[in-house]
């Protein structure tokens, strides 16, 4: 007999190995599970469901959001390999779908820093897809992970600072006394920012994580670096307001803060989430980024009926 239901606490270790198992390349460790997704303000008492043997067994878990202004999001779904093929995993998707107003959708997708995964990785999961487009997933636009080696790439010795707005404008690091301004230029960019440089600031880590382009009294863009604790190379989110978009403000901040991190010995500059095609994507593979992981939203509106199919591993 197996049974479906929402995670207690005495099941975390158990979910934990489960997930280094079937998750492998997206395990992210004890320390990230209990200090950062536990603690997460997108993570409540029904965001982890686990399916559980007779014997109280754990041989699936799923990982979905507080509810979200686009619905509920999940951030990973798997089975044991031993029990795939037994409608384990739709079991689990049932359950959560359950949990969504049906006005609203479950989306695959990114939300947990400290997981983020942000939609099917097709090559390290690929039944996961079909999987998905059986439940009755819709495709979005893919996304990649790209990175860039500091050590034996060139970087540009100097910033050439756009003539247009160049007097009075900095580039470093953004001062104690314009980190309210800053919050508000994220903010503009969206709530995940904002919470991003609120958060990595609250972690006081040093160096110091947050970077920018900045007057004496605004903040035209932000630079993100090892952003909530995370190591020194991983970047972003970095961007610039749409006011000085489009003159070469981007590409500055970017080059400053490759320095700043080749400085601090960093050797991998990475990120976890670009859309494909995009000017920020474009701008990164001249900047000498290439590709090492994409991955494909998806979203599921919860009025559809549920398609069935058999139980594999998810993200």
């Amino acid at each position: 007999m197996m049974r479906v239901t929402i995670a207690e606490p005495r099941d975390y270790d158990a979910i934990l190995r489960l997930w280094a198992s079937a998750l492998p390349v997206d395990w992210i460790g004890r320390e990230r599970f209990y200090t950062g997704l536990l603690c997460d303000p997108a993570f409540r008492d029904d965001s982890l469901w686990v399916a559980k043997t007779r014997g109280r067994h754990v041989v699936g878990f799923a990982l979905i959001s507080a509810p979200t202004t686009q619905g509920r999001k999940m951030g990973a779904i798997a089975v044991e390999a031993a029990y795939r093929g037994q409608g384990i995993g739709t079991r689990l998707w049932h359950a959560v779908c359950a949990t969504v107003n049906p006005a609203e959708s479950l989306r695959v997708d990114g939300i947990f820093p400290h997981v983020f995964i942000p939609g099917v990785d097709r090559t390290h999961y690929a039944p996961a897809w079909q999987w998905f487009l059986r439940r009755g997933c819709q495709p979005e636009h893919p996304v990649v992970a790209m990175e860039r080696l500091l050590d034996d790439t060139p970087i540009e010795p100097q910033i050439t600072l756009p003539k247009k707005l160049a007097a009075n404008v900095y580039v470093g690091i953004l001062p104690r006394w314009l980190r309210h301004r800053a919050l508000e230029t994220a903010r503009s960019f969206g709530s995940g920012w904002e919470r991003a440089v609120r958060e990595t600031w609250q972690h006081a880590c040093r160096p110091e994580r947050v970077l920018g382009i900045y007057t004496a009294t605004e903040v035209l863009g932000i630079s993100v670096v090892g952003g909530y604790g995370e190591p020194l190379g991983r970047l972003g989110p970095i961007g610039v307001v749409p006011a000085v978009r489009g003159q070469g403000w981007g590409k500055a901040l970017l080059q400053y803060t490759l320095r700043y991190m080749r400085t601090h010995a960093v050797s991998r500059a990475y990120f976890l989430h670009c859309v494909e095609g995009s000017p920020a994507y474009h701008l990164y593979r001249h900047q000498g980024f290439h590709v090492i992981r994409t991955f494909v939203p998806m979203i599921k509106y919860v009025h559809n009926d549920p398609k069935s199919g058999n139980a594999s591993p998810g993200l």
